[in-house]
């Protein structure tokens, strides 16, 4: 099914899942159907398991028509609106190039979305707990509800990270690389917290494994990758789909099973010690010296 309607049509070329899941009422039945299928539904989800193309937030108690524009922000790709004096709903930006989330080769663009994710959700005031999986569908938004296209575009407009990240930057919005915020209040978070966790313990642990087979590796790391992704309902977040977790862990096994072989290691010591010892004997011999002159 393709919309007669460009921006429309510019929305669904960049909205990628093949088989969504959709429904009509927002707490459900959701289902996997074919693409035209679940574009008729007016919940959809937003993005593949293992790739972000659209940025989505959830404002739930604001009116969303020109929110962006009086707080400085870029202006939304679309947005869905509820119907009524207060229009509240959801504001989407389309990215010019989605970001995978599973390449353990490169985090730093998942790591500076879960950072602008946060930073729209505090300038927008959005629902923090909104992860950005189902979202209200733009072309057939049901009966309650509108979409608000930019007008200003025969399609919808596309963004880099740095287009959306800028403005933040600007306002003061943009947290910091080593901000803690974006691992618990952003949905792509708790992808950039179980890759994290699963990475370190997966150095340490590959040394175990060296007499094994690369398969038997990433075995071993999706379960770990399971078992930290089952521990955040501990903490009051909503666990990644285990589509996600395998995608995820297996990136990270291929890639420490590459990096970190006994002759890598071996390596990284010598250099380590090559580093640390000028400073251990520097400081040993600080430690003679005191002796000798009576101050220790």
């Amino acid at each position: 099914m393709t919309p007669k309607n460009p921006r429309a049509a510019s929305w669904e070329a960049a909205w990628l899942p093949r088989r969504p899941l959709s429904g009509r009422e927002k707490s459900g039945p959701y289902r996997r159907r074919p693409r035209d299928e679940a574009l008729t539904d007016p919940l959809i989800e937003a993005n593949p398991l293992v790739k972000k193309s659209l940025v989505i937030v959830d404002v739930d108690t604001t009116e969303v028509e020109g929110l962006t524009t009086l707080l400085g922000l870029p202006h939304e790709s679309w947005a869905v609106r509820r119907r009524g004096p207060v229009g509240t709903g959801h504001l989407g930006w389309a990215l010019t190039a989605p970001v995978c989330l599973t390449d353990a080769a490169r985090r730093r663009p998942v790591r500076l979305l879960a950072r602008i994710e946060t930073g729209l959700t505090d300038v927008l005031g959005a629902d923090t707990a909104y992860t950005g999986r189902i979202t209200r569908n733009p072309i057939h938004p049901g009966p309650h509800r509108h979409t608000l296209w930019d007008q200003d575009h025969e399609t919808i407009p596309t963004y880099s990270l740095r287009d959306l990240a800028s403005p933040l930057e600007a306002l003061g919005a943009l947290p910091a690389w080593d901000d803690p915020r974006p691992r618990k209040s952003s949905g792509i978070g708790r992808n950039v917290d179980i890759f994290d966790r699963t990475r370190s313990w997966g150095y340490r642990a590959i040394r175990r494994y060296w007499t094994d087979d690369p398969e038997t590796w990433a075995q071993i790391v999706e379960a770990r990758a399971t078992m930290l992704n089952h521990a955040l309902e501990n903490e009051g977040r909503t666990p990644l789909p285990a589509m996600e977790i395998h995608h995820l862990s297996r990136s990270i096994a291929k890639w420490i099973w590459k990096r970190f072989t006994p002759t890598e290691f071996s390596k990284i010591q010598s250099t380590r010690a090559k580093i640390s010892g000028p400073t251990r004997q520097k400081k040993s011999a600080n430690i003679i010296q005191e002796a000798l002159n009576g101050n220790v």
